[in-house]
């Protein structure tokens, strides 16, 4: 099952399907009910394994274009939040953008969950996939959504509920990057401007 979500995230075949092996993942990554792990360490494991085995490269372009989607089209969603009504076209747009954001949210849970209990291999990898044909910095494009989400005072302000969690999510990606310590992913996050957002 864990191989058959990862090709398919790798395939990115569709907004939708991506948004469903997201979720699944996340739903296979949490650890069983009433167990006192908040991941299951088989899974964890068994993705490690099927990643570094395979060049992914599609499915860190796909938590990419996840975060992007949301990040890119913040500035407008908002604006439109704005109007006193809204045409048929916009409501759509909006609710495309929320759809957007609940994806966003599926992958940063799942990348979370990847590293969760201070997996150093797994917090290297989501630095950089080495072997991969392209690779995405999980922390810097994580990032990128929150000074996009909330780049002063005035725009933290317009956040709504769903932007709140992928804020805490991200929020929650980065700690667990950084934890262990991780001192390359620490030092990356030092530079990336956060302290000052």
């Amino acid at each position: 099952v864990m191989q058959l979500i990862v090709c398919v995230l790798d395939a990115r075949i569709s907004t939708d399907i991506s948004h469903t092996s997201w979720k699944l993942l996340t739903e296979l990554l949490h650890g069983a009910t009433g167990s006192e792990e908040r991941v299951n360490k088989n899974v964890q494991l068994g993705l490690f394994v099927a990643i570094t085995g395979m060049d992914d490269s599609g499915l860190w372009d796909s938590f990419h274009e996840a975060i992007e989607a949301v990040g890119s089209a913040t500035k407008q969603m908002r604006a439109l939040k704005f109007l006193p009504s809204l045409t048929e076209a916009e409501q759509l747009r909006l609710e495309e953008y929320r759809e957007r954001t609940a994806s966003a949210i599926m992958a940063l849970q799942a990348m979370r969950l990847l590293v969760e209990g201070h997996d150093h291999a797994m917090q290297d990898y989501l630095f950089t996939q080495v072997g991969n044909s392209r690779s995405v910095n999980v922390l810097e494009t994580s990032c990128m959504l929150l000074f996009r989400l909330c780049k002063d005072a005035s725009a933290a302000d317009l956040v709504e509920e769903q932007e709140f969690e992928c804020l805490v999510n991200i929020l929650s990606l980065s700690t667990e990057l950084a934890q262990g310590p991780n001192e390359r992913n620490q030092e990356h996050l030092s530079t990336l401007g956060l302290v000052e957002t």
